[in-house]
């Protein structure tokens, strides 16, 4: 209890219960022989807040902006709670000899696979990109009546091309 009204030569003093602070309040100043106690209205963290300090029968919540992930470099691990901060992952890079076969969105990472490698019997028909693979081709074989006109390399099939006959019974 405190005094609210002092008392008089003619009147008795007139205490009062302190106030109770409910449970969406906390303490700003506590009550005494002669104060009562002060509450005031806890915080509530925003959609885009998460509470980084709980509060107590004395102190308000505190509240921050949760983290961004920039879309360039990080992707969403973890979305925001009510008490926990997003958290972001770095984007995984693609090697030279990666492509890229799955792309990031904002919470899930992109995926790199190896590039086929065309063995020495194919080549290479069409060429890798960063978001696809390359595509190899078996190597033309020439029959045994043909003969190889233009050879393979890398990047191209051979030729083969039939060999001639020669007319017989001619001068």
């Amino acid at each position: 209890e405190f005094e609210l009204v002092p008392p008089t030569s003619t009147s008795d003093r007139v205490c009062h219960s302190h106030s109770v602070c409910s449970t969406h309040e906390f303490e700003i100043q506590g009550g005494s022989r002669f104060v009562d106690r002060r509450c005031q209205e806890l915080t509530e963290c925003r959609s885009h807040e998460n509470e980084v300090r709980s509060p107590t029968s004395t102190s308000d919540r505190v509240c921050q902006v949760s983290k961004v992930c920039d879309g360039s470099r990080e992707y969403e691990v973890s979305p925001p709670s009510r008490t926990s901060d997003r958290v972001c992952g770095f984007l995984a890079i693609c090697s030279s000899s990666e492509f890229e076969s799955v792309g990031a969105t904002s919470t899930s990472n992109r995926k790199c696979q190896e590039l086929s490698v065309c063995s020495g019997d194919s080549f290479e028909l069409v060429a890798a990109t960063a978001t696809s693979d390359r595509m190899c081709s078996p190597l033309t074989q020439c029959l045994p009546d043909e003969f190889e006109s233009v050879s393979a390399s890398a990047y191209r099939d051979r030729v083969c091309n039939k060999i001639q006959e020669c007319k017989t019974g001619t001068q």
